[in-house]
């Protein structure tokens, strides 16, 4: 049997996403069985201490000249498997979007060395301008430029925007600089502002009041994805200078848990419908619920909603069904029943109706 193969990570695992990331190269490495993972993110390497393959952090922690197979797990250097970040800005914009907000501010950092939070406001300013939106930007060293040429705090920049308010900070600290700004300034999250991050922070945005929506970044498949790369270059193989990992779901907290309707009393059901899944709603249990003929509630959903109380109904079964597919490891039919289907067989034909995909498949 040959001897195990050397593998050198350049990184250090006590960051909380390299953690993640560690961990998908660990369930590649397991497969493989002749994989030797060694920690060597602190001293240079050198011929005797040179292993098979190296996978590095950011490009900054290169030490020294690899000769031999590589891959970096960021886009500042190649060949990279990183994660997509413009992608990750859509996915912000099009969550704020579905859930009513139609007024989008981007508060973003006036300087950076990572291109992370400029790809975000694109994918942002992106997905925003495919649905017709304008988006404001608010950049913090520099101000907010008025019409009337003044600059603005971030406080007033906001309180002269419509109402309700969709904003995206550009990481986590930003997020968390924009949450104590709309409190101090009264606002009601997120009835009058929704904040969403494109990035999550596990150790502070759960415990905010109220908790703050985020993108999940796929960490742990960007280290199976560089370990498999790095397995095909110890193979002789060519791989991609960049290979781009999206996102994997949203986090949905208490900051956009709220469904902006042009209509208060529309918004109202609506937001009953979403917060009432598990009773398994039907139409004439809405209708008894908010004193109307069933025919009122589908005329004004007709108007205001665009869809007909059915269909919200079931939109909003399938899309709670997504993220609980996504980031919990419930059973079928418990993520059945929390979504109001009264067994699995009919959950399972709305959900590939909609989907084009079984839940299992979706999961997995």
């Amino acid at each position: 049997m040959p001897p195990p193969r050397t593998i050198g990570l350049r990184f250090n695992p006590d960051q909380p996403w390299y953690q993640r990331v560690f961990a998908g190269i660990v369930r590649y490495a397991e497969k493989k069985q002749d994989w030797l993972l060694e920690f060597l993110y602190s001293e240079p390497i050198s011929a005797e201490t040179k292993p098979d393959g190296l996978i590095f952090g950011f490009s900054g922690d290169r030490i020294g000249s690899p000769d031999c197979p590589h891959i970096f797990l960021s886009s500042t250097a190649t060949p990279c498997v990183a994660i997509d970040q413009q992608e990750a800005g859509s996915m912000a914009a099009e969550h704020l979007i579905e859930q009513g907000y139609r007024n989008l501010l981007f508060f973003q950092t006036g300087q950076s060395k990572s291109p992370n939070p400029f790809l975000r406001e694109q994918g942002f300013k992106e997905k925003a301008r495919q649905d017709g939106i304008d988006v404001t930007q608010f950049v913090s060293e520099a101000y907010h430029q008025a019409e009337d040429g003044t600059t603005l705090e971030l406080g007033e920049c906001i309180r002269r925007l419509p109402k309700p308010l969709g904003i995206c900070a550009c990481d986590p600290y930003y997020t968390k600089r924009l949450h104590f700004v709309c409190q101090q300034k009264g606002y009601r999250i997120p009835e009058d502002i929704g904040i969403i991050s494109p990035k999550e922070h596990p150790f502070l945005f759960p415990y905010l009041k109220p908790g703050i929506s985020a993108v999940y970044l796929n960490h742990e498949k960007v280290g199976y994805e560089a370990a498999r790369l790095l397995d095909r270059q110890l193979n002789g193989e060519t791989i991609p200078i960049q290979t781009l990992i999206p996102p994997q779901y949203i986090l949905v907290r208490g900051s956009t848990d709220h469904r902006v309707i042009a209509d208060p009393h529309c918004e109202k059901i609506v937001n009953f419908i979403w917060d009432h899944l598990e009773d398994s709603l039907d139409t004439a249990d809405l209708a008894k619920q908010f004193h109307m003929s069933e025919s009122s509630l589908y005329r004004q959903f007709s108007k205001h909603v665009g869809r007909t109380p059915s269909e919200e109904l079931r939109h909003a079964r399938i899309e709670t069904a997504k993220r609980l597919l996504w980031s919990t490891r419930l059973p079928l039919i418990q993520i059945a029943l929390e979504c109001g289907y009264g067994g699995q067989s009919q959950f399972n034909r709305d959900f590939k109706k909609a989907t084009g995909m079984t839940p299992g498949s979706f999961r997995n």
